[in-house]
């Protein structure tokens, strides 16, 4: 096959391992909240206790994400994802099998490290499968939302398979489903492998401002901090507010459980159609203003729902979910833009740092929840989406002083 021919393939037969991982990934963490009350009848255990399941999960997580970190394992990203294909499919089925409750939080600690390493594999994949071209890093944003979209439908479905699985029945069935959907990522791989990376002419792999290191090292790790720590921001408010919009629905804005549940299942379906529109958003604004316009978007949710009426305030926290949607996939082409030789060191930093905002978040809301009131820990996620904004509005600045430094 000549090289014209290899270079006109079409790429997306090669996403497809990726959207059915994440598809997967969203799946599997969306099962394990609707199974906790039988859980805790299984196992006779507290609230307390049973939430041990959700920092097992995570801790797993950040393993993964740590030990990547330490090693550059960009040409090796495939063998992460089939890795952690395996993983995530053995944790599933283990936490399905284990007879207690300590072989499920096992089961559920390996599920989180398989988590990690197909997040990271993938995302790393998609940079470098689409990052070619004049437009490389447009092009990957449009690419990484796409891939992320898969993740919220697998979000929405999980707590569906939970319900049809378990209802009136033990609640290892969904957990087993999942797992082979799991093992069916290197199945996906195997059908797809010709279709990989293509090996283009120079002159097409290669971006144009983005192929050398077009940004000061003292300055770009300044720039790769602020997109961690927005990375952060977003980790922890989607996590707080997925997991507490119906305990402030219901305890401060005294909202019925039925639409509180509603409003709960909306703001993860926007957070996935806000990656659909991010498709475009990207295209056609660009990854550092769509992530302004996103955060925008976020910060003025979560205002509006200090001043909405009680039967409107629903409405308007689950609003948050659009402006949240795009931001961590838009952050990660944008960065890995001006290193993309460097991508899966970068990825690991940035998934690195929203996994950290997703454990400490969701607590803090809940410590302040508990000594200072609900309006207070709703506060605080208010704030954090006026300091993501900030940190974004700081990392544009940052990118234009560059962009100026260099027309000099």
């Amino acid at each position: 096959m000549n090289l014209a021919m290899r270079s006109s393939r079409p790429k997306w037969p090669a996403g497809l391992p990726g959207f059915w991982g994440m598809f997967t990934v969203g799946t599997a963490t969306a099962i394990i909240g609707p199974s906790l009350p039988l859980v805790m009848m299984m196992y006779n255990l507290s609230w307390a206790e049973v939430g041990v399941i959700f920092s097992a999960q995570f801790a797993g997580k950040l393993i993964a994400i740590l030990l990547l970190s330490l090693w550059n394992w960009r040409q090796s990203s495939r063998s992460v994802t089939l890795a952690g294909s395996l993983l995530l499919g053995g944790g599933l089925l283990v936490t399905g099998y284990s007879p207690g409750w300590f072989g499920t939080l096992i089961g559920v600690g390996i599920l989180g490290i398989g988590h990690g390493a197909v997040d990271a594999g993938f995302n790393e994949q998609f940079v470098r499968t689409y990052n070619q071209g004049r437009n490389g890093a447009v092009a990957a944003g449009k690419w990484l939302n796409a891939l992320h979209l898969l993740f919220g439908v697998g979000a929405l479905i999980g707590p569906l398979l939970v319900y049809e699985l378990s209802h009136g029945h033990p609640w290892k069935g969904p957990f087993y489903v999942t797992g082979v959907f799991a093992l069916l990522i290197p199945v996906l791989y195997l059908i797809t492998h010709r279709f990989g990376p293509t090996d283009a002419t120079s002159s097409d792999r290669s971006v144009p401002l983005q192929a050398v290191d077009i940004a000061p090292p003292r300055m770009f790790i300044w720039m790769t901090v602020l997109a961690a720590l927005v990375c952060f921001m977003f980790g922890g408010l989607e996590t707080a507010l997925g997991g507490w919009i119906y305990t402030f629905l219901t305890e401060g804005a005294d909202l019925s459980g039925e639409r509180a549940t509603f409003s709960v299942s909306v703001f993860w379906g926007l957070l996935a159609v806000g990656r659909l529109v991010s498709v475009w958003g990207v295209g056609y604004f660009g990854n550092s203003k769509w992530l302004r316009i996103l955060s925008i978007l976020a910060l003025a949710a979560l205002l509006a729902g200090w001043f909405a009426f009680d039967r409107d305030s629903a409405t308007v926290m689950a609003l948050a979910g659009l402006g949240l949607s795009g931001i961590f996939p838009t952050m990660i082409a944008w960065i890995t833009g001006y290193r993309p030789h460097k991508s899966a060191r970068l990825i690991s930093v940035l998934i690195t740092g929203s996994t950290l905002g997703a454990v400490i978040v969701p607590w803090a809301v809940g410590e302040m929840a508990s000594y200072q009131g609900l309006e207070w820990s709703y506060g605080l996620l208010t704030a954090m989406a006026a300091v993501l904004l900030g940190l974004v509005v700081w990392l544009n600045w940052s990118a234009n002083k560059l962009q100026a430094q260099q027309k000099i």
